[in-house]
């Protein structure tokens, strides 16, 4: 399967692709880092500050450094149905400290032995979105975490109690229309760095939505690709399948990336998570 960025079913999706990493490469008016993009997988600096009650607190990842410039005007998801800005992770989230009940609730759980073991950090939680009745908090993952962010979702019962809905890792993708999902991209790791002259190369993508296990092939919608001095960014959007579905786990589907133009010595980057990671790094 060769994908291409030009023409075809889906390329206004795909334009709008190419608007939202545009946005994100330049807004900043500055290339993408040569030697790699400052991200949540870095090796962060760690916290162990105490608790807003005092109780010892999991060591808690340094923030990720997000320019407020590349945040603006970016809408982000974790995979759930809620959305919210991305300026909403700008900074040192401290919504564990505000007063009001979701907060007062979000602290209780993160500090119980559930919150405890299932990763849950103390401290550095963002409000990112909040309702009457919903509230979605994020925050970078601890030393124990299995990704960058984590998410607890709260509800509001009918006694008007504050309860947890949802908690786990947050895959901070780019907000996409109904019926597109996201997907992530890497390298072959078996095909080695292209060569500088190389206009193409192999890849694999992979659904992020559920799919009962089956594969996106057909599915794929040409990718937005944007080239820089620095940097190649590309992020793939799958037409997502109707209907409920299982999550057994998605298959990757080996494609070969048309990039349009020589790569050179410049970095690869899956513009389908944000911040844009490493393409050569096969996502965990």
């Amino acid at each position: 399967m060769r994908v291409r960025t030009a023409t075809g079913s889906g390329s206004s999706v795909a334009i709008g692709l190419v608007v939202v990493l545009g946005f994100l490469m330049v807004a900043c008016g500055e290339e993408p880092n040569p030697s790699g993009p400052v991200t949540a997988s870095s090796s962060p600096a760690l916290s162990t500050d105490s608790a807003p009650d005092g109780s010892p607190s999991l060591p808690v990842a340094a923030p990720p450094a997000i320019d407020p410039a590349q945040a603006e005007g970016v809408t982000l998801t974790c995979g759930e149905a809620q959305t919210f800005p991305a300026s909403a992770l700008v900074g040192q989230g401290r919504a564990e400290s505000d007063p009001d009940a979701a907060s007062l609730a979000l602290r209780e759980l993160v500090s119980s032995p559930d919150g405890r073991s299932l990763g849950l950090p103390v401290l550095g939680w963002h409000r990112v979105s909040a309702d009457q009745g919903k509230a979605l908090f994020v925050a970078p993952a601890t030393a124990l975490g299995s990704g960058p962010w984590l998410m607890v979702g709260l509800m509001r019962d009918s006694a008007g109690a504050w309860m947890m809905d949802i908690a786990g890792d947050c895959h901070l993708t780019v907000a996409l229309p109904d019926g597109i999902g996201a997907a992530s991209w890497w390298l072959d790791p078996t095909a080695g760095r292209p060569p500088v002259d190389a206009t193409t190369v192999r890849a694999f993508v992979l659904e992020q939505a559920c799919a009962s296990g089956r594969s996106p092939e057909g599915r794929v919608l040409p990718p937005a690709v944007l080239r820089g001095a620095a940097a190649i960014w590309v992020m793939f959007a799958i037409r997502t399948l109707p209907g409920d579905q299982d999550c057994p786990g998605n298959p990757p589907l080996a494609i070969q990336l048309d990039l349009g133009e020589p790569v050179g010595v410049r970095q690869l980057l899956d513009g389908g998570t944000f911040p844009a990671r490493d393409a050569s790094v096969v996502p965990n």
